[in-house]
């Protein structure tokens, strides 16, 4: 194996691990803000257009969003309004 090889490799990991990363990231963003804005699985699921079962396999990191719905996650974070302030809120 040559050199450059080796280091596009490394790269490659170095990259996918920083993507895993952040989709995890994001992934918590999202439960946070399903709890604090008292919305379900299933009204997630319904607001992207993807079934109950897909969001599940999100939030238990099965598997991972595409790129239209990550979009989509953060765009739903960026503009939502401020959650309820009855809802319950997040042990640290």
């Amino acid at each position: 194996m040559s050199v450059q090889s080796l280091q596009r490799d490394s790269t490659l990991y170095y990259v996918n691990r920083v993507a895993a990363e952040r989709t995890k990231q994001l992934i918590e963003r999202v439960k946070t803000w399903c709890i604090a804005h008292e919305v379900k699985q299933r009204e997630l699921a319904d607001k992207l257009g993807v079934s109950r079962q897909l969001v599940t396999e999100w939030f238990a990191f099965r598997k991972k969003p595409t790129s239209e719905h990550t979009l989509t996650l953060l765009g739903l974070l960026k503009s939502s309004a401020k959650p309820n302030p009855k809802a319950k809120k997040l042990k640290s």
